[in-house]
């Protein structure tokens, strides 16, 4: 007898994706899986088309946690509608069978910038551009390349890595930006994160793309103690304004004297707070990114 599943599916703005991943993911059974945009090749300098909303699934089992889950979900979906407006959660039944490998149906590779492509693992990838592969599983969304603010990140880290730098990535997550830096050159990585299920993942990422050796992940808070004597030649933080406002003097004493840093979830609203402060520290802005309502920087001392 077929095992029977719900698929729970919500199209919701790309902003939002990642947070209700995260609550998809904490309810549901074998990940979350996200539409992807296709139907365009960056490589002849096509860009992808801007989507008003992506649709986020996944799937519970038919059984005495079925209503509860289903309710916590909703509990979530009504949080987020605080802040933004979502559609309603569709559902559906499907069997074992289906379910199985229908998942994986709705993930497909996401180019990113020039040099970078985002893969899930059972992909089989036509790289004729030689882009770097990246590969992440369905998992904790603690940065997919969905979100504007983790791709507008790795756009600027692709134009301002250097080969055997080191970088310090403050605010880790599920490692992408790591794992990215790794791959397009960098000789030692060295992630700090707060939040325990992130790391658990991210260093699932690092095994998945073999470079666990040349990452350390720290699960902590941003303290000078833990890494008191080191210079990176480049410092990303992928984080709120609150915290980049809080903790830019740490960044910036860690930071080489002709190092770039990258910093991304800066709100435009929120913009001139960053500038001001920079400006303080003697930092210009070389490059700005702009996706909607998010901004991303790249900065580097006068």
């Amino acid at each position: 007898m077929c095992k029977k599943w719900l698929e729970i599916s919500l199209e919701c703005p790309p902003e939002f994706v990642e947070p209700l991943s995260h609550v998809f993911y904490k309810y549901g059974e074998g990940g979350t899986a996200v539409d992807s945009i296709a139907g365009y090749n960056p490589d002849e300098g096509e860009k992808p088309p801007i989507p008003d909303f992506l649709t986020i699934r996944t799937y519970l089992p038919f059984d005495h946690t079925t209503q509860q889950r289903l309710a916590n979900i909703e509990v979530g979906l009504k949080l987020v509608s605080i802040l933004c407006p979502m559609g309603e959660l569709r559902t559906r039944e499907i069997t074992d069978d289906d379910w199985q490998n229908k998942w994986k149906d709705y993930f497909f590779p996401i180019p990113v910038g020039q040099k970078i492509l985002i893969c899930p693992s059972w992909r089989a990838v036509e790289n004729n551009q030689s882009r770097k592969l990246i590969y992440l599983d369905p998992g904790m969304a603690f940065g997919t390349g969905h979100h504007p603010t983790t791709r507008m990140c790795l756009e600027l880290l692709e134009e301002v890595i250097q080969n055997n730098s080191s970088v310090l990535d403050f605010g880790s997550g599920s490692g992408i930006l790591s794992i990215a830096a790794t791959k397009l050159g960098a000789k030692k990585c060295v992630g700090i994160e707060i939040e325990p299920n992130a790391i658990k993942s991210a260093n699932e990422n690092l095994v998945q793309n073999n470079v666990q050796e040349n990452v350390m992940l720290i699960n902590d808070e941003f303290n000078q103690s833990l890494i008191p004597n080191i210079k990176f030649n480049l410092v990303i933080a992928n984080i709120s304004t609150k915290i980049i406002l809080e903790t830019f003097e740490k960044l910036d004493f860690n930071l080489h004297e002709t190092g770039n840093m990258i910093l991304s979830g800066i709100l435009k609203d929120s913009l001139h707070k960053v500038e001001n402060l920079i400006e303080i520290f003697n930092y210009k802005i070389d490059e700005l990114l702009t996706d909607n309502d998010w901004i991303a920087l790249q900065i580097s001392r006068k």
